[in-house]
């Protein structure tokens, strides 16, 4: 059996495509093609841990040979153990990673051969270190506008402003 393979059923395109048409955050979405896969066997990041999906940018050659711009391919075995809204969650939040590069008309920009410009968005939320050195040295100035971030959102939680969620069992590694 093949490690990846084209989602025939539509489902995942489905879901992208509501998001798409509902949330006008996505919106230049609308002018790409993106191709939806399976993978029968989890990536892991960096940690170790197992990801659920990953939004790749195709190269210009598997544009023009497939007929997509960027690829959403999801680990199948997690998916199948998630409820309808973290499938949803999911695919928007791969989504995210999919930015049309605009002109300041707003239409896409494109490349010489006419392809809609793609980039792929890192994540916005990120804090890689170690307990011991947040003891030990602080907390990093760049890391800063993260923590406080994190602080304000940890504060309306509190208050019920922003619900809490359970990450889906398939995700978590358990420490040894």
């Amino acid at each position: 059996m093949p490690r990846h393979r084209r989602d025939e059923t539509g489902e995942l395109f489905n879901i992208a495509k509501k998001i798409v048409v509902k949330d006008p955050e996505f919106s230049a979405l609308k002018h790409t093609r993106i191709l939806f896969t399976w993978r029968d066997t989890p990536r892991k990041d960096d940690e170790g841990r197992p990801v659920a999906a990953r939004a790749s940018r195709l190269s210009p050659q598997l544009r023009d040979l497939m007929g997509k711009d960027a690829m959403i391919e999801v680990y199948e075995e997690v998916w199948k153990r998630m409820s309808p809204v973290w499938r949803a969650r999911l695919i928007k939040h791969e989504l995210r990673h999919i930015s049309v590069v605009l002109e300041d008309s707003g239409e896409p920009k494109r490349d010489k051969e006419g392809r809609i410009k793609i980039e792929i968005v890192p994540h916005d939320v990120v804090i890689k270190t170690f307990k011991a050195e947040l003891e030990e040295y602080g907390i990093s100035s760049a890391d800063l506008p993260t923590v406080a971030f994190l602080a304000d959102i940890y504060r309306r939680h509190r208050r019920g402003d922003v619900p809490s969620y359970d990450t889906p069992k398939a995700l978590i590694v358990e420490k040894a």
